[in-house]
């Protein structure tokens, strides 16, 4: 009996001792600001948001989801609430148990929102969730009022962890003012416009890219389409995001499957030697991809060569 009777006293002194141990920690503004201002190539996102507030709710699972995409880049991720202090001690821990926030969340122990607002960007006014993404090492510092989709999302953490992926896409017209460039998706690549003529415009979709390098990596973030087998004993991948699908077509081996996740310049298949683009062979001795690029909704995407930079070999 005694032993049964220490056993419930044991297990509940473990029980309260584990509750107290995840509290979640109670920040000042100050602290949040210190916390994503180090001078360091990390990308911090920092979601600040309302458990009453069902947009600013919805979008955590978006969030988290796309920050797990961009593995190769430093990115540290803090969700900040906003709640008051009675939800602070009534609910949160709750609320944080179900969206699995664990060491990712802190509470602001602040009374005043105007001077949180203000503190974090002077356009923020009015609404009770917002998002700071921040960069030093990229000068890279952007706050965001408005409601994330998976792919404005993803648009929003390219912006500040690699400029070099991103554009300001819209229609798809490029402008190098924007950073946009995309990395060849071949070490030390060779970029040759095969120059294909639809009608009286030359279409710039098609592009092989040749190298000594078999590795081949993405050129973007977005979702494996399909793979397939091609006729010659080649393979071909798809990868899609928003209305646009990347085809690598010339592969030996593929390292993805359909509806997997990409991220800019994750390694995802290796070149086969050689390319016989109609009645030319390219580039015989060497690795050789052909990329197309192409609009689901049957527009020109223009990307002129010099929008391809080359990738050297890593270290």
């Amino acid at each position: 009996m005694r032993m049964k009777k220490c056993l419930l006293l044991f297990t509940f002194y473990f029980a309260y001792a584990f509750s107290f141990g995840q509290t979640i920690p109670q920040w000042k503004i100050d602290e949040v600001v210190n916390y994503y201002s180090k001078n360091n190539d990390t990308t911090y996102v920092v979601n600040f948001f309302t458990t009453f507030y069902k947009p600013s709710i919805e979008e955590i699972p978006v969030i988290k989801c796309v920050v797990n995409t961009f593995k190769q880049f430093k990115v540290k991720l803090l969700f900040v609430s906003l709640d008051t202090k009675k939800i602070y001690e009534k609910g949160l821990k709750a609320f944080s148990t179900k969206y699995k926030l664990n060491k990712e969340l802190v509470w602001i122990n602040e009374a005043n929102a105007g001077f949180i607002y203000s503190k974090i960007d002077t356009n923020w006014k009015g609404v009770s969730h917002g998002t700071v993404i921040v960069n030093f090492k990229n000068e890279q510092k952007h706050f965001y009022k408005e409601n994330f989709t998976e792919a404005s999302f993803a648009r929003a953490i390219e912006k500040a962890a690699a400029p070099f992926y991103y554009t300001d896409r819209g229609s798809w017209s490029f402008d190098k003012s924007l950073n946009a460039f995309f990395i060849a998706p071949l070490v030390n690549a060779e970029v040759i416009n095969p120059g294909p003529v639809l009608g009286n415009y030359p279409d710039f979709t098609h592009y092989l890219f040749t190298s000594t390098n078999a590795v081949v990596y993405s050129l973007t973030l977005g979702r494996v389409k399909a793979v397939y087998n091609v006729s010659n004993g080649s393979m071909s991948l798809d990868i899609i995001k928003d209305s646009i699908t990347y085809k690598y077509i010339n592969l030996k081996k593929v390292f993805v499957k359909s509806c997997d996740t990409i991220y800019a310049g994750q390694i995802i298949a290796e070149a086969k030697k050689g390319f016989r683009y109609g009645d030319t062979l390219y580039e015989k001795e060497k690795y050789s991809l052909n990329v197309n690029i192409h609009s689901l909704k049957n527009e020109y995407i223009e990307i002129p060569l010099h929008f391809f930079l080359k990738r050297k070999m890593d270290k």
